[in-house]
């Protein structure tokens, strides 16, 4: 297990270099002067030219690239514009915002999709079937944006039971209830459609119908034999899912005013905000590189086989 781990930890190395360099062509093969663009109508040339040799942007592409690469393995990402701070900092205030949301949302949705998708593999082409594929279509049909606004009038504005967003420092942990519910629910009913089709495939294995002829509890049979060999396709999705999720929050934090790491990428395109949003996108994609490098890791922990591929 531990020569695996290092194995992917190895591979990933490249990938967060890949990434690094991924980042860095995107925010300079943008058409225009970063520059201009972030002083806009208050451009002047001999201030463009002093901004433009502070971040380093008069030097070759491979001069900027390495150095920038140097700034960020001593954990700098430079100077926000527009806020006066470093990005660094910034992003270390709203990033446990962001991962509060995005992990309440996927428990919400783990816990929703598994039971149901459980359920529905079980009782296949039954009513309990036919209703969850309802659910699931609803769900994954359903704009996060619309879902919000609709959990907001009503559990919020004519409920009142809950804060209709905002900070966690200012309504407590009841701000995230909300948003994760919306973010949760798309997520949901896919997870539950792959739980369903993963059970089916597994319940119809040989040793599945050995368990049952030894007398073995059904319940022992569904949840710890078939269910532990099921989870592999769905801890993929959970992965795969993590991406759009972090991207859901983007909308999710807008609709619910909440100051994570979604509005503070609206900020920084929006106040053509370069560094700031230079780091922003390098953070959130490295989020997404070490979610998949746990996810191979469960890979091994749920089936041991994968270990000695």
């Amino acid at each position: 297990m531990q020569r695996y781990i290092i194995r992917r930890v190895l591979f990933a190395i490249p990938v967060v270099l890949g990434v690094t360099v991924f980042v860095f062509c995107l925010i300079h093969v943008a058409p225009g002067d970063p520059v201009v663009l972030m002083l806009g109508k208050f451009y002047d040339p001999s201030f463009a030219a002093r901004e433009r040799h502070a971040l380093g942007l008069d030097r070759p592409l491979s001069v900027q690239y390495l150095m920038w690469l140097a700034n960020i393995a001593r954990g700098d990402l430079g100077r926000s514009i527009t806020q006066s701070n470093d990005v660094a900092a910034l992003v270390g205030q709203r990033l446990p915002t962001t991962m509060l949301l995005a992990v309440g949302a996927m428990a919400i949705a783990l816990t929703i999709a598994i039971p149901l998708g459980v359920t529905a593999a079980i009782r296949a082409g039954r009513f309990a079937d036919h209703v969850s594929r309802l659910a699931a279509m609803i769900g994954v049909s359903m704009p996060i944006f619309w879902l919000g606004l609709l959990l907001i009038i009503f559990f919020s504005l004519q409920l009142g039971w809950l804060p209709p967003g905002g900070s966690v420092d200012e309504f407590g942990w009841q701000a995230l209830i909300l948003p994760c519910l919306a973010l949760g629910t798309s997520f949901a009913a896919l997870a539950m459609r792959i739980t369903r089709s993963s059970m089916l495939d597994v319940l119809r294995e040989d040793y599945i119908r050995t368990a049952r002829a030894k007398g073995v509890a059904g319940r022992r049979v569904v949840y710890f034999h078939a269910l532990r060999n099921a989870m592999v396709p769905i801890i993929t999705v959970v992965g795969l899912q993590f991406g759009t999720v972090l991207s859901g929050t983007v909308l999710t934090e807008t609709v619910f005013n909440i100051p994570g790491m979604g509005r503070l990428l609206v900020e920084a395109i929006s106040g053509r905000d370069y560094p700031l949003l230079q780091g922003t996108i390098l953070v959130t994609s490295l989020l997404y590189v070490l979610v998949n490098l746990a996810v191979d890791i469960l890979y091994a922990a749920c089936d041991p086989r994968i270990r000695y591929h």
